[in-house]
């Protein structure tokens, strides 16, 4: 197998490890957030309140750069996403629909029962989609989809501009939600992590590219994580604006490290075949499990913190408790048409 081959395969791979840690990331947020909800830790831990914020710097990151280096794969080499009406029928039944069924099925009513969700709450966390749980995924990647479709050849003419712009838009971001409503629909996320979709779209792109071979690589980008990870921490307390500037190039960090990474598990994974059973069919599952997973870990997390107490194993428990039923739920629905259809496909 050849270089960009394996190369293709590790950004997979990395898709399905970034879903787990986002689900890993929600065991242990009543930590980072002092409270989740109208939960609250029995027990803080500051390790467990670090790693949150480390996760969160590049998991739904990276995933972003996935999806934007597979949008460059499709378009630009297999010679797909040029019959809009057809492409954006395929998004919307993927990403739209499943946003709009599991709002209606499963958030909205798990919010009314457990967090006293009012019709005015409903309306603006999903029907305006400012706080629409795990769901906002799903927007954001829709609306990457539709600015790089519309943009893609234009931006791709000129990469140094269009990075340019886009992290200066990244950055602008910071400053129009103190004016303008930049939640409404997932404006401002959408607008941020464009710059990290584009990183893919210009990975790909770059033919000559072999970084991902070095084993130094996944060591490397590590240890620059590490350390810019503890700067950020650091002037979070003194110097906001400075770790602001900073939060792209962290998370920039934190790809390379994921991306280089699964390009050296993925060996490790096909020469094991228990280990690529398990990936596989988890990899066919990942999405599904994210989109149902957070309503299970509040009431999960509730229960293991009130009789658990103990961090480390809250968090363990609840994430493997989560992952299986999420899970199972999953491969029982995904049979079905309805279930499929909730499940984008």
């Amino acid at each position: 197998m050849d270089y960009k081959s394996k190369e293709v395969d590790s950004v997979a791979v990395s898709k399905t490890l970034c879903m787990l840690l986002v689900v890993l990331g929600h065991a242990a947020s009543i930590y980072a957030n002092y409270g989740w909800g109208n939960m609250y830790p029995s027990i803080q831990s500051d390790f467990l309140a670090k790693l949150v914020s480390c996760l969160s710097t590049f998991h739904t990151q990276t995933f972003t750069f996935a999806s934007g280096y597979l949008f460059y794969l499709l378009r630009y080499e297999k010679d797909r996403y040029r019959m809009p009406k057809v492409d954006f029928s395929k998004r919307i039944t993927r990403l739209a629909i499943p946003y709009i069924i599991l709002s209606a099925v499963w958030a909205i009513p798990f919010g009314i029962f457990f967090e006293r969700l009012t019709p005015a709450l409903i309306i603006r966390n999903y029907a305006c989609a400012i706080n629409p749980a795990q769901l906002w995924f799903l927007l954001m990647i829709f609306g990457e989809f539709a600015i790089f479709y519309s943009l893609s050849d234009m931006m791709l003419k000129h990469i140094k501009l269009s990075c340019t712009v886009l992290i200066l838009l990244y950055y602008s971001t910071y400053l129009l939600s103190i004016k303008l409503p930049m939640g409404i629909f997932q404006l401002g996320v959408i607008i941020r992590y464009a710059f990290f979709y584009f990183l893919g779209l210009c990975f790909r792109k770059q033919k000559s590219n072999r970084l991902l071979q070095y084993r130094q690589t996944p060591v490397l980008s590590l240890v620059g994580f590490v350390v810019l990870f503890g700067v950020c921490s650091v002037l979070a307390e003194k110097l906001l604006l400075v770790k602001i500037m900073l939060e792209p190039a962290l998370s920039v960090l934190g790809i390379l490290m994921v991306i280089s990474f699964s390009y050296h598990a993925n060996e490790m994974i096909k020469g094991n075949r228990l280990l690529y059973k398990a990936y596989t069919t988890f990899s066919e599952v990942s999405m599904g499990v994210y989109l149902l997973h957070q309503q299970l870990m509040y009431v999960s997390v509730k229960l293991y913190n009130t009789y658990v107490q103990i961090p480390a194993l809250t968090v363990l428990l609840s994430f493997l408790s989560v992952f299986t039923v999420t899970t199972v739920i999953v491969l029982l629905i995904r049979g079905s048409k309805i279930g499929r259809l909730c499940l984008g496909g």
